[in-house]
């Protein structure tokens, strides 16, 4: 009964209210120490209990001192439980809201239990793709615990156990799903979906799975590659510099070209022409198309400009192809223009300006429905013919194979059953003669007109798996000769019509549709050919054949010794034009025949052999070039200054301005006297947030006069810092003064193009007649002339051909710079009297070494690094360091110009590239040339004698410039 009262004396003090608790707490403190003693309050002594109301007394002041801040207005529920949602009710009922002064003991055991149970379980689950012996030390793992869970220490026992019950049968028969075997992935249904899912946004050509094995691919977010959308081969993964090269001379080189888009404009051809004459610049405002070229046999290569500014925009080169006549064919017609990827946005909304005001003109984007292979080197003609076999079609085989072949393709064969023969017969005799031409010496030059650059052959051919060797066979020409007298045959008439079904894009659907499975057709997988004829696997495939002349050889007869040049003829070839779909039925068969196969840097490389400008970085008067070395300057900026002091050059010792991408607004600084630091300055890049946006650039979101051209505003030294290489987006403002009126566009046409914009002399006959002079040494007619196209176009680059005459290779961007008097003179002493004395050979020149006038600067960065370091430790957010992009010390002999490519060529044996110059700077080279000996000049072809020196080196070299027009 005492516990019982106790127990109440308790519960009533502790839901009792503040006024009322002394009492309870007295009277519950005597009957515990009445518990703990066993001994009634009567029978004890005094003392005791007087010590023991001193300690209770003690306590309640304590215990008064702890509850002076509680409330002394609640009302208590003895009954209430601790239920501290009732917060979440109406504001109207929260003011009676009971609030409870203890913790139910059950209650919050029995939620702690619950916690601490699900916390235990969650220890003991195992989380993760680890298994219970992966967890494990690698010095403690064992090969024998892996299948039995006794040899794994105990406390993971139990694990192991359920991960080998997942994976084993369970009760109700009911097997789990296990992983698929290889050999199953592997199966091309699953292959499909998985590169489905890993193309992504950035494209893939059909090709990009066999060349993802073999090749280095473009990154996509790699920003030199940002606007090709697609991945693209860059470089096959063994040395094969030499053997690519010995390929293109001397065999064949195969390519996948597929990158290149292609634009469709159809409608009238009046209305045609009239657009390419607005969209073409020539400097005499005259361009026409020649017959061959309108008629669909040629294809012509022409640069897209944006004439609606003065001087015109540059955008791009590009292949025209026109939609062969014959007799049947409207006025209506169809062209195709095959671009790079870079420019096709805006050339995109260039042509789609021009198309509007031509309502029967219609654009169109076909590039997914047409693939490019390009075949370069003398045997690709043999590789072409061992590879396409003719198609043997006649309208009673016709009838029976109606069920295999579509209505469609079927008519247009009907339809042209008599010409499909001539052209395969045409195809083979000029295979015939190219072949000959390049192999037989004597048939050298007799080469028919009709195999010049540009000639177009149309075919229809067999599925190419058909005919695949069992084994990779090299072609020879003695093997095709039975098949070239059998086809050579057919009556030919004078003029082959080059009609194909790749102009109609119904039967072109068709066809990409109606391929076969490899498993079906494939000579491998049945180790056996096949017949054609037999059970439906003959199929008609058009394609398209465009030849390629390559390397001619120069006026000056450049090629006379081993090392002079590559031969005429170089890098000479086809492209293969083929519906979409049917990119790996050739590319198999093809490389079966034993070509050598190359990515983007081999391409650069035949261009660079020839001397030929490439795409995009060889063209600074487009926007694409502007990009390019935009993208290349960030890139070197940064590996450069990645590296410490010590450990990289210092271009203010070795006079290097620019060592990162060449400047072209130096060039054309028209006063000598200008201040160099000025110059610099406008040449140097700003911070990341004024740099060139690059999307913008190729995007064409920038737009001039209403046009669709994109437009780069690169302001003077006048301007803020803010409007430095930056782009302007054109926005229309209302005009405040009279000078305000002026149309922004036109403003900014003259922000570009008086000067930060250059443009690139492209005019043929100009520059074969300026060589001409320059051979002649009519000095007074090349000064006239250049007078006179420089009034023209003042900011306007020259291409040249870079040749050295002695050792050194250029690395772009190398200078070209003017030689002096002296450095004349001491090249024609060595060159005319002492050519058998090595020792006085080597007469090149060399910078001297020049003060750095950042030397302060350098060591106070070091000590800046360390700070920056101590900050970081500390968590303060280091502030990034601004390097400079070019450097305010100048060499001694004048730069007119730079190198945009260059390398050691195999052809040459000794370093080349492809630069430019300005044309002020011709003038001061023709007068070098007075001094020179006859002699001399006849050794060099009459070429321009420069200088070059590369931005890491202080050795200058000699080199030999020609003209060249792209």
């Amino acid at each position: 009964m005492e516990n019982e009262d106790s127990q109440k004396e308790r519960k009533g003090f502790s839901l009792g209210d503040a006024s009322q608790g002394t009492f309870g707490m007295t009277e519950s403190l005597n009957s515990m120490a009445n518990q703990k003693s066993g001994i009634k309050c009567e029978d004890q002594p005094s003392e005791l209990v007087k010590d023991e109301k001193d300690q209770l007394q003690s306590r309640m002041k304590k215990w008064k001192k702890r509850m002076r801040f509680q409330p002394q207005n609640v009302v208590m529920d003895k009954d209430a439980k601790h239920e501290y949602y009732k917060k979440l009710v109406d504001s109207s009922e929260a003011d009676n809201l009971e609030l409870p002064r203890v913790v139910s003991v059950m209650e919050h055991a029995t939620a702690c239990a619950n916690e601490i149970e699900s916390m235990l379980s969650a220890i003991k689950q195992h989380s993760g793709n680890k298994t219970a012996l992966q967890t494990l030390p690698r010095h403690l793992r064992r090969r024998a615990a892996s299948h039995n869970a006794k040899r794994l220490p105990r406390r993971l026992r139990e694990l192991a156990k359920q991960q080998a019950a997942q994976t084993s049968d369970t009760k109700n028969g009911v097997t789990n799903k296990k992983a698929i075997t290889r050999q199953k992935r592997r199966r091309k249904l699953h292959l499909q979906n998985e590169y489905a899912k890993r193309k992504g946004k950035q494209g893939w050509l059909e090709t990009h799975v066999w060349h993802a094995k073999r090749f280095h691919m473009s990154c996509a977010s790699d920003p030199q590659f940002a606007g090709w959308r697609n991945r693209v081969a860059l470089h096959p993964n063994d040395k094969c510099f030499r053997a690519c090269y010995r390929a293109a001379a001397h065999h064949c080189l195969l390519q996948d070209i597929s990158y290149y888009k292609c634009l469709e404009l159809s409608g009238e051809r009046d209305s045609l022409l009239k657009i390419f004459k607005t969209s073409t610049y020539t400097p005499d405002q005259s361009f026409l198309f020649d017959d061959s070229v309108v008629n669909g046999k040629k294809e012509c290569t022409i640069f897209l400009y944006d004439t609606d500014i003065t001087p015109a925009l540059c955008i791009g080169p590009a292949s025209v192809i026109w939609q062969p006549i014959n007799d049947n064919t409207t006025s209506d017609t169809s062209v195709w223009i095959w671009i790079h990827p870079v420019v096709l946005e805006s050339a995109f909304k260039l042509l789609k300006s021009y198309t509007d005001l031509h309502a029967n003109v219609r654009l169109r984007d076909c590039s997914e429905n047409l693939l490019r292979f390009r075949l370069v080197g003398p045997k690709s003609s043999v590789t072409l013919l061992s590879t396409l076999h003719a198609f043997n079609y006649s309208k009673n085989d016709g009838e029976k194979e109606s069920k295999e072949i579509p209505d469609e393709i079927a008519s247009w064969l009907a339809s042209h059953e008599n010409i499909i023969p001539q052209q395969y017969a045409r195809f083979m005799s000029k295979m015939k003669e190219c072949h000959q031409a390049v192999f037989n010496p004597i048939e050298k030059d007799h080469e028919s007109l009709d195999c010049e650059n540009g000639s177009i052959y149309s075919l229809v051919i067999d599925d190419p798996r058909l005919t695949l060797p069992l084994q990779k066979t090299v072609p020879s020409f003695k093997s095709t000769k039975a098949l070239c007298k059998a086809n050579i045959d057919v009556e030919q008439p004078e003029e082959c019509p080059t009609e194909s079904m790749l102009w109609d894009d119904v039967i072109l659907k068709k066809i990409s549709s109606s391929r076969l499975p490899d498993h079906v057709v494939s000579t491998r997988i049945r180790e056996a050919k096949l017949v054609p004829t037999e059970k439906g696997y003959s199929t008609p495939l058009p394609v398209m054949l465009i030849r390629h002349s390559g390397h001619e050889e120069a006026i000056h007869g450049e090629h006379q010794t081993v090392h002079g040049g590559p031969q005429t003829g170089f890098a000479s070839g086809w492209d293969l034009i083929l519906p979409s779909n049917w990119g790996m039925a050739f590319w198999i068969p093809l490389v079966y025949h034993r070509v050598r196969t190359g990515g983007l840097r081999e391409k650069k490389r035949i261009q660079l052999e020839c001397k030929a400008p490439h795409f995009p970085e060889d063209f600074p008067d487009t926007f694409a070039g502007m990009r390019w070395w935009q993208v290349e300057k960030q890139i070197n900026h940064d590996k450069y200054f990645k590296k410490p002091p010590a450990k990289r050059p210092n271009f203010s010792v070795l006079a290097s301005p620019f060592p990162f991408a060449p400047c072209w607004n130096y060039l054309f600084s028209c006063d000598d006297s200008i201040s160099k630091i000025k110059i610099s300055d406008d040449c140097q890049s700003v911070s990341n947030d004024d740099a060139v946006d690059c999307n913008k650039i190729n995007s064409g979101s920038v737009l001039i006069k209403g046009t669709s051209s994109p437009a780069v505003v690169l302001l003077s030294n006048e301007a803020s810092a803010n409007e430095k290489l930056a782009i302007k987006p054109y926005s229309k403002r209302k005009a405040e003064t009279a000078e305000s009126e002026v149309i922004a566009s036109k403003r900014i046409k003259i922000l570009v193009h008086d000067e930060h914009f250059c443009t690139v002399y492209k005019d043929q006959s100009k520059l074969q007649l300026l060589r001409k002079l320059i051979v002649t040494k009519s000095y007074d007619d090349v000064a006239k002339m250049l007078v006179r196209l420089e009034s023209t176009y003042p900011r306007c680059l020259v291409c040249v051909k870079v040749t050295l005459l002695s050792k050194g290779v250029p690395s772009p961007p190398a200078m070209l710079s003017l030689p002096g008097e002296d450095d004349i003179a001491s090249f024609v002493e060595s060159r005319c009297e002492v050519l058998s004395d090595e020792e006085n050979r080597e007469v090149d020149p060399v910078e001297m070494p020049h003060w750095d006038p950042y030397r302060k600067e350098r060591k106070l960065a070091t000590k800046a690094a360390k700070q920056r370091r101590k900050s970081k430790k500390k968590g303060i957010p280091p502030v990034p360091q601004q390097h400079p992009y070019s450097f305010n010390v100048f060499p001694s002999r004048k730069i007119i110009g730079f190198i945009t490519s260059g390398d050691f060529l195999n052809s040459y044996a000794s370093g080349g590239g492809v630069g430019f110059i300005t044309l002020k700077s011709l003038l001061l080279l023709c007068e070098n040339l007075k001094m020179l000996p006859e002699s001399l000049d006849l050794k060099l072809h009459s070429g321009l004698i420069a200088l070059m020196r590369n931005s890491n080196s202080f050795q200058y070299r000699f080199v030999k410039l020609d003209l060249m027009n792209q």
